[in-house]
């Protein structure tokens, strides 16, 4: 009897096997999907997350399969004999096991006619199938899991929890702005040397600072090149890059009081922006600068004394010398129409002592 049924029991540990795997996997999945949900809830830790859903899934999994096998799928001579008659064979199979010990000549002859019908039988026959509801358990199982798992690890790592903060966005780019002193012991960045700035931000106001014996001469690049913006402070607006500045100190006096740093005096005992030059009693006197202011003009220039800085030998205005020249160059050797020509004629005239 035993080696009639030997090659079909096989086959059925397989078949058994396979569907335990099925269904331990399927409530591996539960587990992992209630442990991962549990974890979400008490917001644990990711290590915490990540031991508990694959201990207790592995444990569930290693414990379910073998008792699947030994409970429901094991093989017995009995479930061989009816797996058989399932394929067609009228009962045979399974007379042939309950009249296996009936010493009769009728239960010799069914066994004989049993043996002949099972060997034509192809073990192939016997298919590895899975019922419908395993199947939607198992996907379900994986389903739950899946999404449990991710909600709880995405909550450990403070994507998609209560506590969850708004970090900065990982497009908006930043720069960093550094302001340093080209000399060392010649002065110091009084404020952040170091900052880092959003694009399109601006810094924080910082300032150099003289050591003794030095004062500030200018902000500079890295190539030593002077920077449009001379304020001391000094801030970066609409930042775009990475960027450093140089603060450049020479020897000399601090600025005094109501002079910036080169020692230009303006209306409140500063020199004139505009001329550049310092107070007018400070220099040697040039001719025509003599006199006194006029009554009838206080407060102002006399009215015979030219711009200095006009001023060629004392007495000849250079802009007016040049432009007569340039002019009557024009007019005697240039080659311009003759209405254009009657134009300039008549402004070189006004320009005429």
């Amino acid at each position: 009897m035993e080696d009639i049924f030997e090659k079909y029991r096989k086959r059925l540990v397989h078949i058994g096997i396979f569907r335990s795997v099925v269904l331990g996997l399927a409530l591996s999945f539960l587990a992992v999907g209630a442990a991962a949900l549990v974890a979400w809830i008490a917001k644990a830790a990711l290590p915490v997350i990540l031991g508990l859903t694959i201990g207790l899934g592995a444990a569930v999994f290693l414990i379910a399969v073998p008792l699947f096998y030994a409970k429901r799928f094991r093989p017995t001579e009995r479930a061989v004999a009816e797996r058989l008659d399932a394929l067609g064979l009228d009962e045979r199979s399974i007379t042939m096991y309950e009249c296996r010990n009936d010493p009769s000549r009728m239960a010799a002859l069914q066994r004989e006619d049993a043996k002949d019908r099972i060997s034509a039988v192809s073990k192939g026959k016997l298919k590895y199938t899975i019922a419908l509801p395993v199947v939607l358990l198992l996907l379900f199982g994986a389903a739950f899991a899946a999404g449990t798992t991710a909600a709880s690890v995405l909550s450990a790592r403070g994507a998609g929890g209560a506590e969850e903060t708004n970090p900065a966005s990982p497009a908006e780019e930043t720069f960093t702005v550094t302001y340093k002193v080209c000399d060392e012991g010649t002065g110091s960045i009084s404020g952040d040397p170091i900052q880092k700035v959003t694009k399109g931000g601006f810094t924080e106001p910082v300032t150099a600072v003289p050591a003794s014996g030095y004062r500030f001469a200018a902000w500079v690049d890295e190539a030593m090149v002077p920077l449009a913006n001379q304020n001391n402070p000094r801030s970066e607006i609409n930042v775009r890059a990475d960027m450093t500045v140089y603060a450049r100190f020479e020897k000399g006096d601090p600025p005094a009081s109501g002079e910036d740093p080169d020692g230009e005096l303006h209306e409140d005992g500063k020199k004139d922006p505009e001329t550049g030059g310092d107070d007018q009693k400070d220099d040697p006197e040039l001719p025509g600068q003599g006199e006194t202011e006029g009554e009838g003009n206080p407060g102002g220039e006399s009215e015979d004394r030219p711009n200095n800085n006009n001023v060629i030998d004392g007495t000849q205005d250079y802009r007016e010398k040049f432009d007569r020249e340039a002019l009557e160059k024009e007019l005697t050797d240039g080659d311009l129409p003759d209405d254009l020509k009657d134009i300039l004629g008549d402004y070189y005239d006004t320009l005429k002592p």
